[in-house]
């Protein structure tokens, strides 16, 4: 409790807890002087989602088996909730183990480009397995046309790094009508997934935002999915549970991918409680859990819970000076009755646009121009700093 200026254990078991935090995990609680002052995120540390990724263990095992089947996970939660990030947590959880996993990630404003999110999935997986060993890429090479054969040329039109795999040359594929196109398209994507994945290594296909999939994408997944004669297929959709209806084509593929008798396992991630949010804000600001209560608190009231509001407000509360670091105590310090006056949006989404609006113009209109390249948009920042790298090498 605060006496004065100084705060004071109500119990001895209080002190033992904290000694106890400090010697089980000193990096989050014992830190260097130059590390004061500055919230601290985790970025190693999934926050109340254990049961969840528990779930996505548990399918994953299950896929891997030699007589396993093939299966679906579908992550639902609000903007902000965490579906992408417990995705990524559990993608680190299965480094060292045989496993392909793809990544797609549906835009707003890429509706009307058919099949991009799947394609940025693929793309990805070549790219990386053009990197194994000789040896290595001859086995897939050889899988994959012994699967597909003349049929392959229809693949490489919609996945052109897929050239650099199979090594050989390409004869150009028939035009043929939309519906027609889809189908034949259907057929070898699945003979192409049977190639590539094994109960050795499954294949897990991650598809985030899928509230905005377009139709072509749907039907194509719902073909991956239920084909009988894969096994070693996972995967996992997540999607905003506010932006789905019962009349979304989303549902309506879910409803049939179930009457296939695909087994499908769904995972809503919500709100994180009360204790949750204090060890979060205990983290952040590298003090003692039993100190940062009051705060914690407040900061569960404003936020509801979701992750994104927490972090989002911690930082807005720090540029107000409302929560602050004091070189001379050496403690963080924050004013309860201005911050319990301090209104945030209940949305996710409004509270980041808030926090993009008190950036400088040009800082915004920079931004505006990168979203507008979407999920290219790194790619693009990697290739620019390493031709800024080099030209400053070169000069």
């Amino acid at each position: 409790e605060k006496r004065g200026k100084q705060y004071f254990y109500k119990a001895a078991t209080k002190v033992v807890e904290d000694v106890y935090a400090m010697v089980s995990n000193p990096d989050q609680l014992i830190f260097e002087e130059d590390g004061k002052g500055h919230l601290k995120f985790s970025t190693d540390k999934l926050y109340g989602r254990e049961e969840q990724m528990n779930l996505l263990s548990d399918a994953y095992m299950r896929v891997s088996q030699d007589r396993g089947l093939s299966e679906m996970v579908v992550i639902v939660g609000y903007s902000g909730a965490g579906k992408s990030t417990l995705v990524q947590r559990f993608k680190k959880s299965l480094s060292g183990k045989n496993v392909n996993f793809l990544f797609g990630k549906f835009e707003q404003r890429q509706q009307l480009e058919p099949l991009s999110a799947i394609i940025t999935a693929f793309k990805g997986m070549c790219d990386e397995l053009v990197k194994k060993e000789k040896s290595d890429l001859v086995q897939i090479r050889d899988a994959i046309l012994q699967k597909i054969g003349s049929e392959i040329g229809v693949l490489v039109d919609f996945i052109p790094s897929l050239r650099d795999i199979i090594g050989v040359p390409i004869a150009k594929t028939a035009k043929i009508g939309s519906m027609e196109a889809l189908n034949q398209l259907k057929f070898i994507f699945r003979l192409f997934v049977r190639a590539i994945s094994s109960s050795t290594q499954p294949l897990l296909l991650f598809l985030d935002d899928m509230q905005w999939a377009d139709i072509a994408s749907l039907e194509l997944i719902k073909s991956l999915i239920t084909d009988a004669e894969n096994k070693c297929l996972l995967l996992i959709w997540s999607y905003r549970v506010n932006e789905v209806s019962d009349t979304h084509p989303l549902t309506n593929i879910l409803k049939q991918i179930e009457v296939k008798g695909v087994p499908i396992k769904k995972i809503t991630v919500g709100n994180v409680c009360r204790d949750t949010v204090n060890e979060l804000v205990s983290d952040a600001l590298q003090t003692s859990p039993y100190l940062t209560q009051s705060l914690a608190d407040i900061v569960y009231r404003k936020s509801s819970g979701n992750v994104l509001c927490i972090v989002q407000f911690l930082k807005s509360l720090c540029e107000e000076g409302l929560l602050r670091f004091s070189p001379d105590r050496k403690q963080w310090q924050w004013n309860i009755d201005s911050i319990n006056l301090k209104d945030i949006p209940d949305d996710a989404v409004e509270l980041m646009s808030q926090t993009l609006l008190r950036l400088p113009s040009e800082a915004v209109t920079a931004l505006k121009l990168v979203a507008c390249l979407g999920l290219l948009s790194e790619e693009l920042i990697h290739c620019l700093m390493a031709s800024t790298n080099k030209s400053i090498q070169g000069s």
